[in-house]
């Protein structure tokens, strides 16, 4: 193999790299932090079963397009707070929990909660803490705007 040939394999072999490189760093996924799940969080996700005891429990998250969450279980516990998606990979959101406040005793607990939130839309389900959710309502809002 002459130089010639040799020096422009390199040659190419190195324009590669710095593209692949220049593309990674600087590509349009790192300029369009768009949030393509955010809106389906919106609406009412309910889990329930029987228990060990044959006594029925649910728990239902409701997200607001406001901000603003808030769980209801049977048996009874209500929380309510503020929450932010923080970021998405693909179809898991990470969600910040903050400001939230427990309303049996009136008890706060200001420091943020982080959960992973993985969004199915094609079975319209939620997994939250590995926990799959299903959809009660949806906010008729927040839906008709994201479809426009």
């Amino acid at each position: 193999m002459s130089n010639t040939v040799f020096y422009t394999l390199i040659f190419m072999y190195l324009l590669f790299a710095a593209v692949f490189i220049a593309y990674y760093l600087l590509g349009p996924a790192k300029k369009n932090q768009y949030l393509q799940h955010k809106d389906f969080l919106l609406g009412t996700w309910q889990r329930k079963g029987i228990s060990l005891a044959n006594q029925p429990w649910q728990i239902e998250y409701t997200f607001s397009p406001a901000g603003t969450f808030e769980v209801n279980a049977n048996p009874p516990l209500h929380l309510k707070g503020n929450y932010q998606v923080v970021s998405e990979l693909e179809n898991l959101l990470v969600v910040e929990f903050y400001n939230i406040e427990f309303t049996r005793g009136n008890h706060f607990y200001r420091h943020p909660q982080h959960l992973q939130l993985s969004v199915d839309k094609r079975d319209n389900q939620l997994t939250i803490d590995n926990r799959t959710y299903r959809r009660l309502t949806t906010d008729a809002i927040a839906q008709t705007a994201g479809n426009v």
